[in-house]
């Protein structure tokens, strides 16, 4: 179905755009979840009942913002740099429920306005625009306008956007004066800046617009509360959220998305509070592509139908990315961890590794180091010979464990890891601790064999070995175990695995841990193991990700991998 933009017009025979939004969802005519139904019945039934309670529907003040819009000019993206910011439906309803709606003295009726939606559909630059308007229509002499995060260099990105817009934009750069850290309104002496709780000193905010970008990352509360109680003296303060769905039910974001379900569900009432939730409905498939517009009211337009599909289909064959692309991509609430990788595709790749097929490779080798009850674990991960036209990558692990208590861990994590340790793919150690020296005699005496070409390290767990092995020769690297540093090891190891472009010795400890792997995310995608939350030990798996990590990128260090 072609889609047409809302033309802001206000006739008794058309109504205005944000009505005409509200009619469309509520009639069927636009694909939308239960929350955005609601919350476009809200504003129908408020048309009707809301002047009762102090508040007036004023489309003339909508119109307003629409056309502010118009002066702006997107700033990114081949296909919608240097054009007009033309507002879709959505938006419109988004734009205009917050400035159409007015109090008896002509003020803002809506104090906080949250916006939940899948990535790329334009939240961001929506509220950026929303922050520039603050500063130019509202007439507030010294207005302080914020974009908002718990990290000022967060919070920066957001700002920059608006920047980009006023530079962009002849009329607003007449107008506005754009500086490194700050836009300024000379007219009304307003100022728009970022601000995060590393700024500095807090004290002395008089906010009248507050931006704050992904909530769903704050941890917290302090800030969330100083912005709020700073805009006390404001007649009209607005509060934008924008943001992804999480997954943290203890978080800011979880608290206030209950208060917005709430509110549209009719449980309780706020009628300050403007909220517009695009997500998955719980009967929904993920998998289902004719259901993608309700998270993604931007479909066709700045999020493309068959980026999704092809980005769903690499979701559904490896389950270690399901939940990522569900809540970034879907805006479905789900849990941080996820299963890893089928094991079928490991299984199949196991074979006899023979020092013909070694010839030729160089040798990166991973070391996760323990104490006592996880296992110190050391992972050889060889790349494709020049000769070798498969670019099948070999793997070989070996493992280590205190036998003090060995059966007791045998029955806790239901592994044989004696019969383990007399096939030759473990070696207890006597005692309750297990001995660096152990692991150094071990590297050594297996570089006689295969010379070691990078030698790398849990950074965290840099131990005497490490000074020992350095004195021996041996080139040794530090490799960090935060989601920057694993998320492009995890990616490769993905790849390989599912592309049938591994072969290993079978080790049932390698396969073990493999099982065991849970996927943790961060806010923005990236992916790590997580120990805490696997099902069992995965501490071979961890040195086979930064061997593979430091031999994909051919030895040459990111800058998250330190030199010790």
């Amino acid at each position: 179905m072609k889609r047409t933009r809302s033309k802001p017009s206000s006739t008794a025979s058309a109504p205005d755009p944000a009505t005409a939004y509200a009619r469309s969802v509520v009639a069927g005519e636009v694909v939308a979840c239960d929350l955005v139904r609601r919350a476009c019945q809200r504003h129908l039934d408020d048309l009707e009942s809301a002047p009762a309670r102090g508040y007036h529907w004023r489309p003339e003040f909508a119109d307003l913002i629409y056309e502010f819009f118009k002066l702006l000019k997107h700033s990114k993206g081949s296909q919608f740099a240097g054009k007009p910011f033309l507002l879709e439906p959505w938006q419109h309803f988004f734009c205009g429920s917050i400035w159409g709606w007015r109090d008896a003295e002509g003020n803002r009726r809506f104090r906080h306005a949250h916006l939940e939606v899948a990535r790329k559909n334009g939240k961001t630059t929506v509220a950026s625009g929303l922050g520039l308007a603050c500063m130019v229509l509202d007439g507030e002499a010294g207005a302080e306008v914020y974009t908002v995060a718990t990290k000022l260099d967060q919070a920066r990105i957001t700002h920059e956007e608006s920047k980009r817009m006023a530079l962009a934009s002849p009329a607003l750069a007449r107008r506005l004066q754009v500086y490194k850290s700050a836009i300024s309104n000379l007219a009304n002496h307003s100022t728009y800046q970022p601000l995060g709780r590393d700024s500095g000193t807090l004290d002395g905010l008089n906010i009248h617009c507050a931006i704050m970008d992904e909530i769903h990352a704050w941890k917290d509360q302090l800030l969330f509360d100083v912005i709020v109680t700073a805009t006390g003296a404001r007649a009209q303060p607005l509060m934008i959220r924008t943001t992804t769905a999480g997954y943290d039910r203890q978080s800011i974001w979880w608290n206030l998305r209950q208060k917005c379900v709430d509110v549209l569900q009719g449980k309780r009432t706020d009628d300050r509070l403007f909220a517009l939730v695009y997500t998955l409905d719980e009967a929904d498939d993920w998998k289902d592509e004719t259901v993608y517009a309700k998270p993604n009211p931007n479909l066709g337009v700045t999020v493309k139908l068959p980026d999704l599909i092809a980005e769903r289909d690499d979701a559904v064959a490896v389950p270690a990315s399901q939940m990522t692309f569900r809540r970034l991509k879907l805006n479905q609430l789900t849990e941080a961890v996820s299963t890893w990788l089928p094991i079928e595709p490991w299984d199949a790749a196991a074979t006899q590794i023979t020092p013909e097929l070694l010839d030729g490779r160089e040798r990166y080798v991973g070391v996760d180091m323990s104490t006592s009850r996880d296992l110190t674990s050391v992972a050889s991960v060889y790349p494709p010979a020049d000769r070798d036209p498969a670019g099948i990558w070999v793997v070989q692990c070996h493992a280590w464990l205190p036998e003090e208590g060995i059966d007791q861990k045998s029955d806790e994590d239901g592994k044989p890891y004696r019969q383990w340790a007399e096939d030759g793919w473990l070696t207890l150690i006597p005692g309750n601790v297990i001995r660096p020296e152990w692991i150094e005699e071990y590297i050594v005496a297996e570089n006689d064999r295969h010379l070691v070409t990078q030698l790398i390290f849990d950074r965290a767990r840099a131990t005497e070995v490490i000074d020992r092995l350095v004195q021996r020769g041996f080139p040794v690297i530090g490799y960090g175990q935060g989601f920057l540093s694993m998320h492009p090891a995890v990616v490769e190891w993905e790849r390989k695995h599912l592309g049938a472009k591994f072969a290993h010795d079978g080790s049932p400890v390698l396969r073990s841990c493999i099982l065991n792997v849970a996927i943790d995310s961060d806010p923005a995608g990236n992916r790590k193991p997580t120990k805490k939350k696997s099902t069992g030990r995965i501490d071979a798996v961890v040195a086979g990700l930064m061997a593979l990590g430091v031999a994909s990128e051919k030895a040459q260090v990111n800058p998250e991998i330190i030199l010790l």
